[in-house]
Order: C-alpha cells, then sequence, then structure tokens
C-alpha cells in the first residue's frame, strides 16, 4: 500500500508502483484527504494526479503486507500531523508488517521508529534502491538505511 497526499513526489510513487507491480504485487494507494486523487509535484512544479484506490478510513491493515510512505516534503508533514495516519503507522509495526519511509518522511525516524525490525528509512534513493526495497519487502534483511 502506498500512502501519499498532495505534495508526494510523483516519480517515486511511479517507481515504487511499477517496482512492486514487476513483482506481483498488487498496489493500493490510500490517503487521509477527503478527495479521491492527490496532486504530485515533479522538482516543485505540480504533478499528475494520482487515483487514490482505498479510503484510509476502510483501510484493515491485516490485508496489506506493508505501507510505503514515498517522498515529498509537503506530502510529509501532511501525513505527519494527521493523528489518524500516524495510529496506522503504529498499527502496521505493532503487526510487524513492513513499513518504508523515504525522503522527507525520514524525519519520522527521529521518533524512534526506525528501531523496530520491520521498519525501512531510506535516506537516499540511487542507483540501487530498489535492491533495498526488495530484499526488505521480502524479509531478507532487518532495519534498512540507506545513506
Amino acid at each position: 500500500m502506498l500512502l501519499v497526499a498532495d505534495g508526494a513526489q510523483e516519480a517515486t510513487i511511479r517507481r515504487y508502483r511499477k517496482l512492486l507491480e514487476q513483482e506481483g504485487a498488487e498496489v493500493y494507494v490510500t490517503t487521509s484527504l477527503p478527495f479521491l486523487s492527490v496532486t504530485t509535484v515533479n522538482d516543485d512544479l505540480r504533478g499528475e494526479e494520482v487515483m487514490v484506490d482505498i479510503p484510509l478510513e476502510l483501510v484493515d491493515v491485516k490485508m496489506f503486507d506493508g505501507v510505503i510512505v514515498p517522498n515529498g516534503s509537503l506530502c510529509a508533514e501532511a501525513l505527519y500531523a494527521d493523528p489518524i495516519v500516524v495510529r496506522l503507522i503504529e498499527r502496521f509495526i505493532g503487526l510487524r508488517k513492513r513499513v518504508i519511509l523515504s525522503g522527507e518522511v525520514r524525519e519520522w525516524a527521529a521518533e524512534g521508529i526506525c528501531e523496530e525490525s520491520n521498519v525501512c528509512v531510506l535516506d537516499y534513493i540511487g542507483l540501487q534502491w530498489h535492491v533495498h526495497v526488495l530484499q526488505f519487502l521480502l524479509g531478507d534483511t532487518s532495519t534498512v538505511v540507506i545513506r
């Protein structure tokens, strides 16, 4: 599941979706916003609209293998300020589901969640980012911090 808000990086959302779908995963987009889509950004310019597949209030954590929160400073601020989103992330962590925080969202790690073995904090998405993400999602590694 991709958890996004307005201001998420369009390219990052597309990369995660493509990577997961190539591996046979079903990818769902959700947001805490009361809209059917979110507005992405591309290098600080308005990006494309990304359609929401499932409203956040209908998300059953048990139905998903994990959650990815892509980068984007406006997205990170909006999501972190939302107590419903924070509780959702905490439920994923509590159920030992995989959680990936990337880009500006990595600041959440300051709250101590990166100490959990089912949380991946991507500080930098480099050439081998997809290898680390797949290893993590498949359980081949514990906490991954890429610097």
